[in-house]
């Protein structure tokens, strides 16, 4: 698609302090302004021309533009494009070629581009983009590089993923490092399908640290993980709940960056709140959302009226996000539960990303996948969220309980005391053992561990997997009653 000229005031002062310098020529601000103006005059038509198909046309415009500006990098890919559209393959070719020569970078809009969609199978075009993928290989395996010299080989396996673009940088038990590596790639194999299309185009690392490596990089403990996209790494603390959220961050970048579209922070969050705690649906392959200790925010500020108005949080900056998230967050992840159960995310998000341009906020995906006006949605939101009751997310007095006290590992919970006469210790299993599957859910945190507690009741025989001296053992354990 056409690339419009943000600096098209930089580009003329350049070309009239040349010109000034030419022996016999003063270049007046009165001159420097008339070329600014018709360079702008003359993008306005290129645009036009492309918006009606009169591609011929926006070439010839293209031709007049470049006789003052011979190096515009992106004036050139749009001659690329012009051809392309043309389909003269060729010629396309050796335009996005001298784009690049004079500048041009920004290849994930040039991946996701369907303009040069006749171009895609030319060799030069496949060349360009074997040449991007070693130069990106090179650049993220850096990030290896510096994770090894800073934290050491002793303690981590570092391997990579090609199929994801997946660097990985682990001080995991080999088992938990199977566990984590078939996770994501199951995560990530859903996203593709339901969101968003492929893998990202860069690589990026995934580093799960030692807990003392954690602690240095995460000062305060209550932080669990990051996802840092302008250095394209994700670290988190364990392989639970924070780790799939980061990792729907790392996926959803990817596509921003294919399509061209920066979605806003409350659509990112609540998006990857939603895979805090999923699953996909054996019989329909679709996923399920269930609902967490969020909710149970989101209840009592609709229910005391404290919620954010919908036209005010689609507005949000992310500072002030980020500086009200313990109230936010909860309200997103309401949100997007509230979007999967009535009209299915995907079915969303593509009208989301469909309206983009008229609609970043999401107002315009509303109405359409709803079919009602935006306040009537938002109504039947805080309807919903108040009919839905509360969630039990504490353990209390009369709950179903193992009998244990239990700390956080980066792949599990660890046993730090068995009660006397308690569930666990009647099973065999013993302090130090390292809880890491209750039932078919894995517990990769010691906040999942406490989650899935929630969802078994008082005598319920529960298959529990631990981690025992390196090696893996199951039990069966009656749940009683704390």
């Amino acid at each position: 698609m056409p690339r419009s000229r943000q600096h098209i005031a930089i580009l003329t002062c350049t070309i009239a302090a040349c010109l000034s310098c030419m022996p016999g020529i003063a270049m007046a601000n009165a001159t420097t302004t008339s070329i600014q103006d018709s360079l702008a005059r003359l993008e306005r038509a290129i645009i036009t021309s492309f918006q009606q198909g009169q591609y011929r046309r926006a070439l010839a415009q293209i031709d007049r533009y470049l006789e003052v500006a011979p190096a515009d990098s992106n004036m050139l890919y749009n001659a690329a494009c012009a051809h392309s559209l043309l389909n003269e393959q060729d010629k396309a070719a050796e335009r996005l070629l001298e784009s690049i020569d004079a500048g041009f970078k920004d290849f994930d809009h040039m991946q996701g581009d369907p303009d040069l969609a006749n171009l895609r199978s030319h060799p030069t075009y496949q060349a360009i983009l074997e040449a991007r993928r070693r130069v990106d290989r090179r650049s993220s395996s850096r990030q290896l590089d510096q994770w090894r010299d800073r934290f050491g080989e002793e303690d981590y396996v570092y391997e990579t993923d090609d199929r994801l673009r997946l660097h990985f940088a682990t001080a995991l038990e080999e088992g938990s490092r199977q566990r984590l590596r078939r996770a994501l790639s199951d995560q990530a194999d859903h996203l593709i399908d339901y969101l968003f299309e492929a893998p990202p185009t860069r690589y990026a690392l995934v580093a799960i640290p030692k807990p003392q490596d954690a602690d240095e990089l995460f000062p305060e403990q209550t932080h669990r993980g990051i996802y840092e996209h302008a250095r394209r790494r994700l670290i988190a603390r364990d392989i639970g709940m924070s780790l799939q959220h980061e990792f729907v961050h790392l996926m959803h970048y990817g596509h921003m960056e294919r399509i061209g579209q920066q979605h806003p922070i409350w659509i990112q969050e609540g998006i990857a709140t939603l895979y805090e705690d999923w699953e996909l649906d054996p019989a329909k392959g679709t996923p399920i959302y269930r609902p967490n200790m969020r909710h149970n925010f989101a209840l009592k500020q609709v229910q005391r009226n404290r919620a954010m108005r919908w036209e005010k949080l689609f507005r949000i900056n992310p500072d002030e996000f980020m500086d009200r998230g313990p109230l936010i967050y909860p309200q997103v992840r309401s949100i997007f539960e509230f979007i999967a159960e009535k009209v299915g995310l995907d079915t969303w998000y593509d009208a989301y990303v469909r309206t983009y341009e008229v609609s970043p906020s999401g107002t315009k995906a509303f109405v359409e996948t709803f079919q009602e006006p935006i306040d009537r949605i938002e109504d039947s939101w805080k309807d919903w969220v108040r009919n839905r009751g509360t969630i039990d997310d504490r353990m209390q007095r009369g709950d179903p309980a193992l009998g244990i006290q239990a700390e956080p590992t980066n792949d599990g919970a660890k046993i730090t005391r068995i009660m006397r006469n308690s569930p666990a210790g009647r099973a065999g299993l013993r302090t130090g053992d390292v809880i890491i599957a209750l039932g078919s859910r894995n517990i990769g945190s010691l906040e999942d561990l406490q989650m899935q507690m929630n969802r078994f009741e008082v005598g319920d025989r529960v298959l529990v997997t631990v981690r025992r001296d390196g090696e893996q053992m199951e039990v069966v354990v009656r749940l009683q009653s704390m």
